[in-house]
């Protein structure tokens, strides 16, 4: 039974709002976006790791066909450490501007905010996240 919004659709979509939304971002130079499960030789250049995890799911209310599927949304940043903090700053707003202001029809978003790691591997680390839910019909 096919469902009205697939986790593959959902990604996709994120994807490129994601994607558009970056390189509109006016950041010079431009970071890399690497995507799930794909490889990518980061070569100590600074970039930025798109995460769209689904961790969890139910149905909201019995008697019917529709279930809720939520997950959280993380912009992992990685900018070169020993640098300053200016371009991871700059990094993290422009992750932030995205999803402070992401609309996408039919899903829910909450709670952005920036975890900052710190130094490792010649990166300083950060990541910019938030929750996400959306339904599903299964038909």
């Amino acid at each position: 039974m096919p469902s009205t919004r697939t986790p593959a659709d959902l990604r996709s979509a994120l994807r490129q709002s994601f994607k558009a939304y970056w390189d509109a971002s006016g950041l010079s130079p431009l970071p890399s976006v690497v995507y799930d499960n794909k490889d990518f030789p980061a070569d100590g250049a600074e970039y930025v790791h798109l995460n769209i995890a689904h961790v969890s799911g139910t149905i909201p209310a019995l008697g019917n066909d529709k279930y809720r599927r939520s997950g959280v949304l993380v912009v992992n940043i990685w900018a070169q450490e020993g640098k300053g903090m200016s371009r991871a700053d700059e990094l993290a707003e422009a992750a932030l501007g995205w999803l402070e202001t992401l609309e996408l029809a039919g899903v829910r978003f909450r709670d952005p905010g920036l975890t900052e790691s710190g130094a490792s591997g010649g990166y300083w680390q950060g990541a910019a996240s938030a929750r996400f839910e959306y339904d599903t019909i299964r038909t």
